[in-house]
């Protein structure tokens, strides 16, 4: 015989539901303070979280050393910075904190540069920063925010303990950090650079520690400490040891002239400009600059119209398409 079915089973299904629904929304409401202070809590009972950092800049600096570079520094320093929030919340006070979110801060935008021996000619012989790699067009302006954010944050490191281990990283990233914000040298540059020494550095480091005082040395005449410097280099590299800036010959030349020349060392200039417009191996765009420099001499000794022809020299050695060169030769004011 047919019989209703039981109403029960409707109210167990109901009550179903609504169990479900109250564990959804205690594992929801769980789920937003665990997002928020649970990765402090895990970087805070796991060890110190400064030494963690610690370690990651090492860490990073083996890539530098390395050679590495791509998306994968990037994600690497991202993750870095996360953890920099975390510390910088709960232990304000340490120099730690603004030592490495400054170091970080650093990376983040060298790595995008060209930190090498062609860019430094650029910078010591016209005066342009290096450009950003992915796209040489686009400008600076997404570097100097992180340069002059890198700056500040190890004066802050520096304000709250002036000797700690890796101060003179710190006063790295300060000059090339102001370096970028106002596009030109000036001797408390040079008075920071004469305060560090590369030895101290680790591999990843050197390479800039070397491009600076290189850059550094250079533009404000300083052809002592550029001699040493350049020495210093090349017997690295006859050790093949790997670790500091790479420059041939012929760009170490170019730089001694540059730095002769600001120091208005006129004949050593000549001399180093002319080592390299002979010599067989030169690429073509130093040659350009060495028979400008030759321009630049003679126009501080002889008068413009020897300046020319060096300057039309050096243009026609560019195919004619310098546009700095030509900027030169209309500056001279000759018919």
């Amino acid at each position: 015989m047919y019989t209703p079915e039981p109403r029960m089973r409707k109210k167990k299904s109901s009550r179903a539901w609504l169990w479900i629904l109250l564990i959804l929304l205690l594992i929801g409401g769980a789920a937003v303070p665990g997002y928020l202070y649970l990765p402090g809590l895990y970087y805070q009972y796991t060890g110190d979280a400064v030494q963690r950092v610690s370690r990651r800049a090492e860490q990073f600096e083996g890539f530098l050393a390395a050679g590495k570079s791509g998306e994968d520094l990037n994600i690497f320093i991202q993750d870095t910075n996360k953890m920099l929030d975390i510390l910088e919340k709960s232990q304000p006070a340490r120099w730690e904190v603004y030592y490495y979110r400054g170091l970080f801060q650093f990376f983040e935008y060298t790595i995008r540069l060209q930190y090498d021996a062609r860019s430094l000619v650029k910078l010591a012989g016209r005066g342009y920063l290096p450009s950003v790699i992915e796209d040489p067009d686009a400008g600076n302006a997404a570097i100097l925010p992180l340069a002059k954010n890198s700056a500040i944050q190890m004066r802050k490191a520096l304000a709250i303990k002036p000797d700690f281990p890796h101060w003179e990283t710190a006063v790295l990233v300060i000059v090339c950090g102001d370096l970028f914000l106002t596009g030109r040298t000036d001797m408390n540059l040079f008075d920071q650079m004469m305060r560090i020494h590369t030895a101290e550095f680790q591999p990843g480091i050197a390479v800039y520690a070397d491009w600076m005082k290189l850059a550094v040395y250079s533009m404000l005449g300083r052809i002592v400490e550029m001699e040493a410097i350049v020495s210093s280099i090349q017997k690295q590299e006859s050790e093949k040891t790997g670790t500091r800036l790479h420059l041939t010959a012929d760009q170490s030349n170019l730089l001694l002239a540059f730095s002769a020349l600001n120091a208005k060392d006129y004949l050593r200039a000549l001399q180093f400009a002319r080592l390299v417009k002979f010599s067989p191996d030169a690429p073509v765009e130093l040659k350009v600059e060495a028979s400008r420099l030759e321009g630049e001499i003679f126009l501080v000794q002889s008068g413009p119209i020897q300046a020319r022809f060096y300057f039309e020299e050096a243009l026609k050695l560019s195919n004619g398409s310098d546009a700095f060169l030509e900027e030169r030769i209309k500056s001279l004011g000759l018919p």
